[in-house]
């Protein structure tokens, strides 16, 4: 079977360390772990009744239109529900972004050190990757790459 070209140069992701990993490894009882956009603030009540209601619908899919959620932003936000774009996460609608907009043709331009996702998904769409060698966002540095 022969595979995308394009998988032959991606290094594996490697997520984090588990909290508890961390805490064993450094030796600390409590570890606040933003990196992997989780909540150091637990589960919000209103969320853990929300999902003590519908349990019993957990054997079901959810609306993946997510046309109430849609519908209430743009309300809220006098925009169209057409303009509401929703993921798991920023993540997920950053690549959502990626794949909409890039090709072979054209080239993503990112940070030196950012989330390693993003040069995947490019690379998933045979775009060409620039990055700087700074860790922010150097404009000056993306006009000589690109």
């Amino acid at each position: 079977m022969k595979f995308n070209e394009f998988l032959n140069h991606l290094s594996n992701y490697e997520p984090g360390k588990d909290i508890e990993v961390i805490a064993k490894e450094y030796g600390v009882k409590e570890v606040i772990k933003l990196a992997s956009n989780e909540n150091p603030f637990g589960t919000p009540p209103k969320a853990i009744e929300c999902l003590r209601q519908n349990a019993n619908k957990a054997h079901l899919y959810p609306d993946d239109s997510m046309i109430e959620l849609k519908s209430t932003l743009a309300q809220k936000y006098k925009v169209q529900n057409e303009n509401i774009i929703i993921g798991a996460g920023s993540d997920q609608v950053i690549e959502f972004a990626i794949h909409a907009k890039l090709n072979s043709k054209n080239a993503f331009l990112q940070a030196g050190v950012t989330f390693a996702m993003y040069e995947i998904y490019a690379k998933q769409c045979s775009a060409k990757c620039y990055k700087t060698q700074s860790i922010t966002h150097n404009l000056d540095e993306f006009k000589k790459l690109y």
